[in-house]
């Protein structure tokens, strides 16, 4: 028998942005925290009471609920908006100067392992980190 598809949904990301705990949101929103967890993860299917019930408790539209993946190969403007700041305020506050094709090399690489750590820990855009590459970052300026 196959199993279902999980349906990806941004429950996590957005519950850790609001400072709660599993447990804490379970008990915000009438349920255990083991169905949390299986909700975050997609083991389990939304309801459209849940669905209601978790979206008022994190103040946003039930829409807002889940992910919309970017098709493979496409961009997300706002991690690379974010890659592309944080780069430059790295180089300017090491006092680095590098040609601009070199930057636009690193940015891509600093983009691409960004935006899988993001997909894959299930954080949003504003958890980019460009400094977690620092070591990649001083290689490539050698």
């Amino acid at each position: 028998m196959a199993s279902k598809p999980k349906v990806q949904n941004a429950v996590a990301a957005i519950r850790k942005e609001r400072g709660l705990t599993q447990s804490e949101f379970a008990e915000v929103v009438g349920t255990s925290t083991t169905h949390v967890s299986r909700i975050e993860t997609g083991e389990s299917s939304l309801t459209q009471a849940m669905m209601t019930k978790i979206a008022t408790a994190l103040d946003i539209e039930p829409q807002d609920l889940f992910i919309t993946s970017p098709n493979e190969g496409e961009i997300n403007l706002e991690i690379l908006h974010h890659v592309v700041r944080q780069l430059d305020e790295w180089l300017e506050d090491k006092g680095f100067r590098i040609s601009a094709d070199d930057r636009a090399d690193l940015t891509i690489e600093l983009y691409q392992l960004e935006a899988e750590h993001i997909k894959a820990a299930q954080l949003s855009p504003e958890d980019v980190r460009v400094a977690r590459y620092e070591n990649l970052i001083k290689r490539s300026l050698k």
